[in-house]
């Protein structure tokens, strides 16, 4: 290897990151919307106020009243890089340089991994160029712990392969390390994916270099077992988190949603056509990249390492169609393993392994261009042929039969769609969306979209620039390859809705003091706010879990692990959505329970409509957005006599997250109420003494007061935490010793 010219290129890929996220790094935007919004970058505030305090989010009374964060896991709580980025740096520029130093990472890795294959410099960066900027991180598959857990995914293999040659075991206590701090980002379903892919990377390759099973086996238990105890603490949470979820109840329709559909292969060459058809997960490493991916897979085809690539991008490939795929459906109905949705999330290995093939293809090209196989042009050429007879053939058939394909979309929804499973609208909402896809395959088969004819373009310019690869102006084909590709992907990047889509300035979140927040932020008692409308027309400060960036709490709430017992009890009130679709709000039935929404200490109604209602007094209206105060609220602290007495006098002493402390003063026995979301891990102390908590209402705790003063504390305290976090941190620690000393 020659390290000044690697190191030449790493730094020129790093360089093109920080051009391509420039108001990124002056932090100027950011990932603001979708899941960003909803999840990661609120809830990471909320983690870096935690961390810079000394201690965990274990609990946030911002969203759901009241939720365990630490469990739900895709913060990455105790994430090593997570603990030390946000505790040495600001929030903003934590969250931001997070993403950056993650990307980076990811590249710098395949690098390696590439060039450790035999690719040549100029092929490895090309393989750093096409799985950073294709379709692994510009698909909208991907999120921020994806991101973090799978940058690691090469540096295993890597590893591996080094291992291979020096037979140290050390190489496999640092590769349990990686894994185990994969499990700690928060992806745990893409993680899963990398971890059986470990295993049969391991198996094929220690049967190509005739290992004895017995080491393999030995191997991999160690890799597994280091990962899971490293893990341990946010496996154990989570696990338990899960079980009290919205999304208990699931079946082989939730595990095999968003399935890659054969017919949006041809995204590999017509992306803007395709990704209508995947919602986002797609394979895309260019035109010329894929064919050199195509040239790698042949030239090298009997190369052990490569015949290793080829096998995960076959298996991914064929897992990632799901319900498309008989064997892979019958898999999972003999496991009865429904917890992971959306296989077209494999697809995330078959783009990593194209983007090795081809940096291996364009190694051959620039050594032996003459070389090439003229059948592999022909063929390459062929499939771009049919591509565009394709585009021309849909394009027929939508101008000819387009009342018929309309009435077998509606056809086909009401039959498959409506009704089912984990899909909670009504028909007219899914037929108008029948409708809506329909129009929008027609734009996209439109020659007055611009989008079409740069597509066409850049698909006939790539036909013409393959065939003319053997040309002797080596130097020339050469820079047009990386042109080309360069501006294929930066087109690419506006097709997709994952990395550029999802950037938006900070200014959007900026706590403008208008007079709605003016007005919350004025009273100074403990209540919650309830949003009624939909997403895009509340506005941020409103939008869960957004409203905790700006200080105010909500019963909304939006996250997969939405408690399942909070959700049959506010359903009807507002925004509570566990990502499988929010059911459509209805004033009816928020008047016909407006006395819960008071029972949820809910003070205000911030609502994108006008609610008359005598429970409900008129404050302000401010762009669309009307401000209500709900009469007769309940207290977040109540005292309730047992025999109809006087009330208590209750001191607050202490309220933070995950604890309360007061003095209550009551003049008979009775209950006494806190209206926080009851949860195991919650503990209750009277005058220094334990009690039983009790569930009141169905979602809030009540202990048992008695006549007197009394102290009260409630502290949430996951059991055997302390013991979790010991093993994690000792099993690190003394694996990543090991680890360096013995490699």
């Amino acid at each position: 290897m020659d390290k000044r010219k690697d190191i030449g290129f790493i730094g020129l890929f790093i360089g093109i990151v920080l051009i391509v996220f420039w108001d990124v790094v002056i932090l100027k935007s950011a990932f603001l919307k979708g899941d960003y919004a909803q999840q990661f970058f609120p809830w990471y505030k909320i983690y870096a106020d935690s961390i810079k305090s000394f201690h965990l989010p274990l609990w946030t009374n911002y969203v759901q009243c009241g939720f365990p964060l630490f469990a739900e896991g895709q913060i990455g709580s105790l994430y090593p890089l997570n603990l030390l980025i946000f505790f040495l740096l600001p929030f903003k520029a934590a969250y931001n340089y997070s993403f950056l130093l993650h990307f980076i990472l990811a590249g710098v890795f395949i690098y390696l991994f590439s060039r450790r294959l035999k690719s040549s410099s100029e092929g490895a960066f090309l393989t750093t160029i096409l799985f950073c900027f294709g379709s692994v991180y510009a698909g909208c598959f991907i999120n921020t712990s994806s991101l973090k857990s799978l940058a690691y995914f090469p540096l295993a293999l890597f590893l591996y392969e080094v291992y291979l040659e020096r037979r140290r075991i050390g190489f496999i206590f640092i590769i349990g390390v990686i894994a185990g701090m994969q499990l700690l980002c928060g992806a745990m379903q893409m993680t899963a994916y990398a971890l059986f892919f470990y295993a049969a990377y391991f198996l094929y390759r220690g049967i190509t270099e005739k290992r004895s099973f017995v080491v393999y086996a030995r191997d991999m238990a160690l890799v597994l077992s280091i990962s899971l105890l490293i893990a341990l603490p946010q496996l154990y949470y989570t696990f338990e988190l899960s079980r009290y979820s919205n999304r208990q109840i699931v079946n082989l329709g939730f595990s095999l949603w968003n399935s890659f559909n054969p017919i949006s292969i041809i995204g590999v060459f017509l992306p803007y056509l395709g990704w209508i058809l995947v919602k986002g997960s797609m394979i895309y490493i260019s035109i010329i990249g894929f064919f050199f991916a195509f040239l790698g897979s042949w030239v090298f085809r009997k190369e052990k390492t490569v015949r290793a690539l080829i096998l995960i991008f076959v298996f991914s490939l064929l897992f990632a169609l799901g319900k498309f795929n008989p064997l892979y459906v019958f898999v999972i109905k003999f496991f009865k393993f429904y917890s992971f949705r959306a296989p077209s999330r494999w697809l995330y290995f078959s783009v990593f392994s194209l983007s090795i093939l081809s940096g291996l293809g364009f190694t051959y090209f620039n050594l032996y261009k003459e070389k090439i196989p003229k059948f592999i042009t022909k063929v390459f050429l062929g499939c771009i042929v049919l591509s565009l007879g394709f585009f021309f053939a849909a394009k027929a058939l939508f101008y000819f039969w387009s009342t018929e394909i309309i009435s077998a979309l509606k056809t086909y929804t009401t039959k498959y769609i409506y009704g089912q499973a984990h899909h909670r609208y009504d028909l007219d909402t899914y037929l108008n969306k029948s409708e809506s896809f329909y129009n929008e395959i027609l734009a996209r088969l439109s020659f007055a979209n611009l989008m079409v004819v740069i597509s066409v373009v850049i698909l006939v310019s790539a036909a013409v620039l393959i065939y003319f690869l053997n040309s002797k102006k080596a130097k020339l084909i050469k820079f047009l390859c990386f042109f080309f590709i360069f501006t294929d992907l930066l087109v690419f990047s506006y097709i997709s809705n994952a990395i550029r889509n999802n950037l938006a300035s900070f200014k959007n979140l900026s706590q403008k003091q208008t007079d709605l927040i003016s007005s919350l932020k004025n009273d100074k008692e403990e209540f919650r706010v309830l949003p009624f409308g939909k997403f895009n027309t509340l506005p941020a400060w409103a939008v869960p879990s957004l409203n905790a960036y700006y200080g105010i709490e909500s019963t909304a709430f939006y996250s997969p692990l939405l408690n399942r017992d909070y959700y049959l009890v506010v359903q009807d009130l507002g925004i509570v959505d566990d990502s499988l679709g929010i059911l459509s709000v209805k004033k009816e039935k928020l008047f016909e329970k407006i006395d819960l929404a008071g029972d949820l200490n809910v003070k205000y109604v911030i609502s994108d409509m006008e609610l008359e209602n005598p429970d409900l007094e008129f404050l302000k209206k401010e762009n669309g957005s009307f401000l209500y105060r709900l009469k007769g609220y309940k207290k977040r602290f109540e005292f309730i006599s047992s025999w109809g007495g006087p009330k208590a006098e209750i001191e607050l002493k202490r309220y933070v997250p995950g604890e309360l402390s007061l003095i209550v003063r009551c003049e008979s026995n009775g209950v006494f109420i806190f209206r926080e979301k009851y949860y195991p891990g919650w503990q209750a102390m009277v005058d220094g003494k334990a009690v039983e908590i009790n569930k009141f209402n169905e979602i809030f705790q009540s202990i048992n007061v008695s006549v007197g003063e009394h102290k009260i504390d409630f502290r949430f305290q996951p059991v055997n935490l302390k013991l979790l976090m010991l093993i994690s941190g000792i099993v690190f620690v003394s694996c990543l010793w090991l680890g360096l000393r013995r490699c």
